[in-house]
């Protein structure tokens, strides 16, 4: 069964109805101005059809996908900023891309953009057999449309070909089929579809409010390994004190009991002397007396004497017993640092195998040059990249996301596709490489620009030397170029495009600026670590401003001569005039000199 509607809003309705729908969808038109009107209107009539459909399967649904088959990226944003994150039939509802009809994947609404309308055919049995309802825009094929816009501004103008929908297991509700007889207005339809849809973006916002203060708990719950190494040093400070402060204390009772005894040798001699005097004197009573004190006083001495004796072993034992966990622990961490430490060097290893070493950069770069690499750890998420092909010669110094391990992994799967690139294609266009880049990237991240996703990447400068004439093309991500030309010997600043190698809402190709250049020409890549690094009298950055003017003071000498005053500088930076900061990222500065 196939019905067409189209209702009558020339009367006063009509006005109510537009008046209702322009306060309450105003913001998104505002938000979206860019975008046409007629993807505007499909975006906001479809939630009716959404929630006015049932799929026979629908109780086996993890989440609620909407896939978007579109060219570009302009009708996607539309739908993922109207319904991402939003619940719908008990559902998180989740929105996906598909640049072409190869990529389409099992998902519960396909919303087609009107340049695919000559591939309906080709849409309908790819989703076939899926349970898919199917939304076009103004596509003449009713033997695979479901629900098809006609392209008029007006949002109740589209068709319903129920057959369609009843092959994929969909049906309409008592609700919509009302509309379709004519006994429900499309005006009570769009206001409440609006005050539901209003209620699950606010029901999102305060989940993403939640989980960010979640978040903010745990982060602050953290403790890293370091510190708990330093926690243990204390606690062993604090027991070695205690146990200097016991040995003090048996000193002091070892003093005690000389004491005692040469004040018990004291009393025996006044006992010799009263015995004496007892028996010149005769007095019997006297000496009994005085023995009886005497011995007491010798067994309170030995009673003390005895406590003390057992404090001191019950204090050792105990002393002893926490100082063997606390070395266990030690040990423990210890071997685990060894053991992560001893990897991590093993990764150093293959990271510096596949950088080019000095040999293959002196046989390769149509002149001198310096190489400043320094990595933040042991590994590094920055990379410097040179090769020949015929007469060009390709370098390039890159960012990829995070430092260290992470960092390491990044830079090594980044390396790799552009000498899969460099080797298999015949490129001698900056740009063109950077784009083919940035497409291999996204693919092998498998990146589709959903809410929340890893943006894992790379900022780069990319530099094409033409060996005998000195054509130079550049293309940047994120990344200059310093130029100093050996004539004017003032310093050039080349701007990159504002945008990495990764899924990125700005999607536009990469610009190729095209440079003649002469013999004494210097270029200088490099990464952002240089001109961020902590350090001087105040603890600020080091600023491009100061690079810039760094670079420029000494590029009339030997490039080696540069590559050690750079490396001075930071150093001095750093730790100079009492100063200590740690290296915040990875660092690398390749200059070349044309000759």
């Amino acid at each position: 069964m196939k019905s067409t509607f189209y209702p009558n809003f020339y009367s006063h309705t009509m006005k109510g109805v537009l008046t209702l729908f322009l306060s309450c969808f105003s913001w998104s038109f505002v938000a979206n101005a860019q975008f046409s009107r007629s993807d505007e209107s499909v975006a906001t009539s479809i939630y009716i059809v959404m929630l006015n459909t049932t799929w026979e399967n629908q109780a086996s649904f993890q989440t609620f996908q909407i896939g978007v088959l579109d060219s570009d990226t302009s009708f996607y944003n539309i739908i993922r900023k109207k319904y991402e994150g939003i619940a719908l039939k008990g559902k998180k509802v989740n929105v996906v891309y598909f640049k072409n009809i190869e990529s389409i994947s099992s998902t519960q609404i396909l919303c087609v953009d009107k340049k695919f309308n000559k591939k309906i055919e080709k849409i309908g049995k790819a989703i076939s057999g899926n349970h898919t309802l199917l939304i076009t825009n103004s596509s003449k094929d009713d033997d695979y449309t479901m629900v098809n816009f006609n392209g008029r501004l007006k949002k109740d103008d589209f068709t319903v070909n129920q057959a369609n929908m009843e092959k994929a297991g969909l049906k309409l509700t008592n609700q919509f089929e009302e509309y379709m007889e004519g006994t429900v207005q499309w005006e009570e339809l769009l206001t409440e579809s609006t005050e539901k849809l209003e209620k699950e973006r606010e029901k999102v916002a305060e989940k993403e409010q939640t989980i960010e203060v979640q978040k903010a708990r745990i982060n602050y719950q953290k403790m890293t390994l370091k510190e708990k190494l330093k926690m243990l040093d204390e606690q062993g400070e604090i027991l070695e004190e205690q146990a200097q402060k016991l040995e003090d204390q048996t000193h002091a009772i070892s003093l005690q009991e000389q004491t005692l005894l040469s004040q018990k040798e004291r009393i025996e001699t006044q006992k010799g002397k009263i015995n004496q005097q007892l028996k010149e004197l005769g007095m019997q009573r006297v000496i009994l007396a005085m023995g009886c004190f005497v011995l007491l006083l010798i067994l309170g001495i030995a009673f003390v004497l005895y406590r003390s004796s057992v404090h001191r072993k019950k204090s050792m034992t105990q002393l002893s017993e926490q100082h063997a966990i606390v070395s266990g622990q030690k040990d423990q961490i210890e071997k685990i640092l060894f053991e992560l430490t001893d990897s991590i060097r093993y990764a150093l290893r293959i990271q510096n195998a596949v950088l080019p070493n000095e040999q293959t950069i002196r046989g390769t770069i149509p002149g001198e040059f310096f190489v400043m690499y320094k990595p933040k750890d042991i590994v590094s998420g920055d990379f410097f990249f040179v090769d020949r092909r015929g007469d060009w010669t390709l370098v390039a110094v890159a960012d990829c996301t995070g430092h260290g391990v992470p960092g390491a992994f990044v830079s090594m799967l980044c390396i790799s596709l552009l000498n899969e690139i460099v080797k298999q294609q015949e490129i001698t266009r900056a740009d063109i490489i950077l784009n083919e880049l940035r497409d291999k990237v996204i693919d092998s991240l498998q990146q589709k620009g959903i809410q929340g996703e890893q943006m894992d990447g790379m900022d780069i400068s990319l530099l094409l030397i033409n060996n005998k004439t000195y054509k130079c093309h550049w293309s940047g991500a994120n990344n200059a170029l310093y130029l100093v030309s050996a004539k004017s010997n003032k310093l050039e600043e080349l701007k990159p495009d504002k945008r990495p190698i990764s899924i990125y809402p700005d999607m536009r190709e990469f610009t190729n600026h095209e440079i003649i250049a002469n013999r004494g020409d210097i270029f200088y890549l490099f990464t952002d670590g240089y001109s961020d690094q902590f350090g001087g009298e105040r603890g600020k950055k080091f600023m491009s401003r100061n690079f810039k003017n760094l670079l420029a003071e000494n590029s009339h000498k030997p490039m080696t001569e540069q590559g050690k005053i750079l490396d001075a500088t930071m150093e001095k930076w750093k730790y100079g005039n009492g100063a200590d900061f740690e290296q915040i990222d990875d660092i690398t500065v390749l200059g070349i000199q044309i000759g």
